[in-house]
């Protein structure tokens, strides 16, 4: 799989799962009980990128408390 990009999200608080053009990339759950301190880069395969179009990235958040 050629990778063509990475998304660097940096930290987020607490538990993502992250889209890219509507498939998920990636996520970092309730099982990580450092979810809230863990930073977040996920890989972007080159299939995934529409050039010369938009693409969306769509980014799930749930904060535990």
């Amino acid at each position: 799989m050629l990778i063509a990009a990475v998304l660097v999200l940096g930290l987020m608080d607490d538990h993502d799962t992250t889209y890219f053009n509507g498939t998920k990339v990636g996520s970092v759950g309730k099982d990580n009980a450092q979810a809230w301190n863990t930073p977040r880069s996920y890989r972007i395969p080159a299939w995934m990128i529409q050039a010369g179009k938009e693409n969306t990235i769509a980014i799930r958040l749930f904060d535990q408390y």
